[in-house]
């Protein structure tokens, strides 16, 4: 019965750290996606303190569980550069070589299976997300893995990267998924901005 227990507590702390993550993944993507960042609902919340305060957000989800909260983090960085692979960043350097250094990151503190999983939920998290906003992306000229390569291309990479998460992490997988199409899309800006 403690065994029982225990493991179920191991679950929630998990999923309390993919939420939190989930929340400064979300805020960071309003603030650098949105024309105007406060359009984003936690950007708004937290004004000019967002800064500071997604730093402690995180920093908690590290310590709830670090293994999690880190893949997360990084998985989310390295797939949202695969949007621009030939754009020369701040660090001097282009997409394409920010995506192996994060892989290379991931790979050196997470570990290879946890380097799989988290860059598979994160990617069958963000074609479903395309997949829902292809007409609010088309509008306003944003990259869309569904406009890039088409709709039924985009829904198959969906379910070979969801399959392959849920093969690795069962729990944290829907867990990450549902969590994240949620704080998505149900705590949006880019519904403000489309409209």
């Amino acid at each position: 019965m403690f065994e029982m227990s225990s493991e179920v507590i191991s679950i929630i702390i998990k999923i309390a750290a993919i939420l939190v993550t989930a929340v400064v993944v979300k805020t960071i993507d309003d603030v650098l996606d949105l024309e105007n960042p406060y359009e984003s609902p936690f950007a708004a919340f937290f004004q000019r303190g967002t800064l500071p305060y997604m730093i402690a957000i995180f920093s908690l989800a590290l310590v709830l569980h670090f293994e999690t909260a880190f893949t997360l983090f990084w998985a989310s960085y390295t797939i949202g550069m695969v949007r621009a692979p030939s754009q020369m960043l701040p660090t001097g350097v282009t997409g394409a070589v920010e995506i192996v250094i994060g892989i290379l990151i991931l790979i050196v503190v997470s570990g290879c299976s946890s380097t799989i999983w988290g860059l598979t939920v994160i990617l069958a998290v963000q074609c479903m997300d395309d997949l829902l906003d292809q007409e609010v992306d088309n509008k306003r000229k944003g990259t869309n893995i569904a406009l890039t390569i088409g709709q039924g291309e985009c829904f198959l990479l969906f379910i070979i990267a969801l399959y392959t998460a849920v093969t690795l992490q069962p729990v944290e997988s829907t867990a990450a998924f549902v969590t994240a199409l949620w704080i998505g899309n149900g705590f949006s800006g880019k519904e403000v901005q489309s409209a």
